[in-house]
């Protein structure tokens, strides 16, 4: 037998425009599965300049500017970290703090995830705000990447130990 789904209309809570519901439900998974991985992609490249520290410190005759170099990165990362996912430090002092990008998004994608209510300005702003603080954020760890990978090379064209994520060079002669 065939037979037709339509959905109840029964809450006035329910909105009419269901289709922008969802792609403002997306966009706002979308920016949450980002801040997430950004959190994630953060911690190891904090562990990457550990090692590049400590090889750093191993290596013969490497030039002084890189361990500073080394130095100006991780507290890029800690910056970035701090908007990303708040101050923790003052936090935990019972102090306010601002809403860090992380919490705004992670607010509005638990609220609307499963909801069949309309969006409203509120959360538009919210997730605005989110999303150009985001761009900021994203782009420097772009940039931070990039530059623990090119100091990696330099590490390796300088005999330096071993550190993860980087490839040895070897020609076997």
């Amino acid at each position: 037998q065939s037979f037709t789904v339509k959905s109840l209309e029964s809450s006035p809570e329910i909105t009419a425009d269901r289709a922008a519901l969802q792609a403002f439900q997306i966009e706002v998974a979308d920016l949450h599965r980002a801040t997430i991985g950004s959190t994630r992609a953060i911690g190891e490249l904090e562990n990457r300049i550990a090692y590049i520290r400590a090889a750093i410190l191993q290596t013969p005759n490497v030039d002084p500017g890189q361990l500073a170099g080394v130095t100006n990165l991780a507290n890029q990362l800690a910056d970035m970290r701090v908007q990303l996912n708040g101050d923790s430090t003052i936090a935990s002092r019972n102090e306010p703090t601002p809403m860090s990008i992380s919490s705004r998004v992670g607010s509005i994608y638990g609220t609307l995830v499963s909801s069949q209510s309309p969006q409203g300005g509120n959360f538009e702003g919210s997730y605005a705000i989110a999303a150009a603080e985001f761009r900021d954020v994203l782009r420097t760890l772009k940039a931070v990447s990039g530059r623990v990978a090119d100091l990696e090379a330099a590490l390796e064209v300088q005999g330096a130990p071993w550190t993860p994520g980087r490839i040895p060079d070897w020609t076997g002669e």
